[in-house]
């Protein structure tokens, strides 16, 4: 047997090894089966702080831009949830501006990490308002079966719950991790299908959009399927009409895969076509879209 055939046998044997041994090491990192702590935030604020009104809170959201106008806010958000704890819309509120200080102002993966878990503990405390499903969580029902006794009102923190499991899987964790939750990404969806009971065109096909990065994210073997999420991605994008985040996110998700570059363009000029001020998305977020979809299209022309 020469050198070329005993590399070529040593990687057939390598790989299956590697894959295993990483499965391993993964199960000392699940990071979600242990029920997410109250907000930490909310234990450390200050008691001398005086307590923000809720038009406080409104200007500070609307006013965010970069960082530190952002962590402002969520401090702000903190202090008023200590006083006025069954504020499902600040509980909400907060857990939207966790999920974008995770995604677009923090760098290292144990700190985006802490916000997107922290954004998923806001969520079950704006949904825990809802005594039914107070009583399935005390009773031991997890959060995706739980959802079954919400509606519409709780749409925003269904959302924001399996949007941060998909940001903490995408960018809170290192391959073994992720080998070891990828059943979160299946219980994310599970509450999107809730959701898509109860309105499936709802924020510009926000849910069936997120389905779609939740089938391009799973395995095969785990029920994914690219074609499917692709499709429904797609469909999404029709539904939007002056919501931006289908748009951006399938020449974010969806390009590296369809490599239909002229799609890309035309979704990036889109979103930035669109008024900030439109009562859609979170001004925040529509900022975040807007200065992301001009660095995609920034590297497009590099590439040109």
């Amino acid at each position: 047997m020469n050198t070329s055939t005993l590399s070529k046998a040593s990687k057939r044997i390598h790989t299956p090894l590697i894959f295993a041994s990483l499965v391993l090491l993964s199960g000392c990192t699940t990071v979600f089966d242990t029920p997410p702590k109250p907000p930490p935030g909310l234990e450390q604020a200050s008691t001398t702080e005086g307590v923000p009104t809720i038009e406080t809170l409104r200007s500070l959201s609307t006013s965010i831009s970069g960082s530190e106008s952002l962590s402002a806010s969520i401090h702000a958000h903190r202090l008023y949830l200590r006083q006025h704890p069954n504020d499902k819309a600040t509980w909400t509120a907060l857990a939207n501006q966790l999920i974008l200080k995770g995604t677009a102002h923090t760098e290292e993966k144990n700190a985006k990490r802490g916000h997107f878990l922290e954004a998923m503990s806001c969520c079950e405390s704006a949904m825990r308002l809802d005594p039914a499903f107070a009583t399935a969580r005390d009773g031991g029902t997890p959060v995706w079966e739980a959802v079954s006794t919400l509606g519409k009102d709780d749409m925003d923190p269904m959302l924001f719950w399996a949007t941060a499991i998909l940001y903490t899987f995408r960018e809170g964790m290192h391959l073994p991790m992720k080998i070891a939750n990828v059943k979160w990404v299946d219980y994310a969806d599970q509450v999107f299908v809730h959701m898509e009971t109860i309105d499936r065109t709802w924020k510009g096909g926000a849910i069936p959009f997120s389905r779609g990065i939740v089938k391009i994210a799973l395995p095969r073997s785990k029920g994914g399927d690219r074609e499917k999420g692709l499709e429904w991605i797609n469909e999404a994008a029709e539904m939007s009409q002056d919501w931006m985040l289908c748009h951006w996110g399938r020449a974010k998700y969806a390009y590296p895969y369809t490599k239909n570059r002229q799609q890309r363009e035309g979704d990036l000029r889109k979103v930035l076509s669109l008024d900030i001020a439109t009562p859609r998305e979170e001004p925040y977020w529509r900022r975040y879209f807007q200065n992301d979809a001009r660095n995609m299209i920034e590297e497009m022309q590099k590439d040109l």
